[in-house]
């Protein structure tokens, strides 16, 4: 009988352990560094259920344990689609090939970003690979801009040349 005590003990202990292994993370915290604990943890619930030891209420206890943990992996892999929607969509331009019609793309890009940046489901390395992709995109629209009034410039060093006033002196102007 002591043993069947001890086994039963042992068994509540687990079950409490496994039941409380994802106390402290939330859906709007959670990040994947916390994804091989949450897996372990639903690996553990698993092999407590198909334990013959475990009575009902302590099966449905797992079970909510178990799902709560399924929909903590749920948001990584939904925070981590994000992730990979954030990189693929911006533009795979440079300093030299940026153009004005790619800017709506990076705004978009840009936007996504600042919101991985500015959340607390990812990790300081996902936040750092997001901020030097947003620096990229800011660097490509200063180029833009830079552009844009290198051209107006160029467009207004002309003004008041016209083919019947041109002289010998506007050749370097235009």
């Amino acid at each position: 009988i002591e043993e069947l005590e001890k086994v039963i003990e042992d068994t509540k202990k687990e079950i409490e352990e496994a039941i409380k292994a994802n106390d402290g993370i939330t859906s709007d915290k959670v990040t994947s560094d916390d994804k091989a604990a949450i897996e372990e943890s639903i690996k553990d619930i698993d092999e407590l259920l198909a334990d013959t030891n475990v009575s009902d209420a302590q099966k449905e206890a797992l079970e909510e344990a178990k799902k709560e943990a399924q929909d903590l992996l749920d948001k990584i892999e939904e925070d981590q689609k994000v992730l990979e929607d954030a990189n693929n969509s911006i533009p795979s331009v440079d300093n030299d090939s940026v153009t004005e019609d790619d800017l709506d793309d990076l705004a978009a890009s840009k936007d996504k970003l600042e919101d991985i940046i500015n959340s607390d489901n990812y990790t300081e390395e996902e936040k750092n690979a997001a901020q030097d992709a947003l620096d990229k995109i800011e660097e490509l629209e200063k180029v833009m801009e830079k552009s844009k009034i290198e051209g107006e410039e160029a467009v207004g060093a002309n003004d008041g040349i016209t083919t019947d006033k041109v002289t010998s002196d506007d050749k370097a102007a235009i």
